[in-house]
């Protein structure tokens, strides 16, 4: 390339540069003007700056230590069983023995004039389906929650369904009742 040349015309100086076949050319107003720019903002954000500091300090209110009560993991807490629509794999399993020697002594009501229904559930922490067909429509929700018994790692569960989503809080209510016959069901941890 060649070495830069310095002319004067129209009462600014010119400097011109050849390197690697770029041409640039810039003048000395322009590169004043952009300063000045460059300078009117950077002196705006620093304005800018130290009046969101001065207003965080203002508002700075003292820190409070956490004094809430926390819980440890895995541990079974007392809101569980009083939350509606949570289902306790501990209580579930107790609630089936009771009822499976509350059934053996009296006869079996279930003829061939119920219905069955499909039902799908689906588990939110993997995603897998469990499909069950072996309810019948008169079965309650409760009797749902055992079926999913096995698929909830013994954590407490709550089963989601309808549109929108909406917890399933009545325990009792039959099947049909809930209207999950042929329905998805979502089983998301408590």
């Amino acid at each position: 390339g060649k070495l830069p040349q310095t002319t004067s015309g129209n009462g600014s100086a010119t400097v011109e540069f050849f390197a690697s076949d770029w041409f640039v050319r810039t003048t000395t107003q322009e590169l004043q003007a952009e300063q000045a720019d460059m300078t009117s903002k950077l002196q705006k954000l620093m304005g800018l700056a130290q009046e969101r500091k001065s207003q965080n300090n203002n508002e700075e209110q003292p820190t409070k230590a956490f004094s809430g009560a926390g819980q440890a993991l895995g541990a079974s807490t007392s809101s569980t069983t009083t939350t509606p629509g949570v289902f306790d794999p501990e209580q579930l399993a107790a609630s089936a023995a009771a009822n499976h020697d509350s059934s053996a002594s009296s006869p079996s009501s279930s003829s061939s004039s119920t219905k069955t229904c499909t039902i799908a559930v689906r588990r939110l922490d993997n995603g897998q389906r469990l499909v069950i067909k072996s309810l019948t429509t008169t079965a309650t929700v409760q009797d749902l929650a055992l079926q999913c018994l096995s698929a909830c790692n013994h954590q407490a569960f709550q089963l989601v369904a309808g549109f929108p989503p909406k917890p399933l809080t009545d325990p009792t209510a039959t099947l049909e009742q809930a209207q999950l016959s042929g329905a998805q069901v979502v089983m998301k941890k408590a």
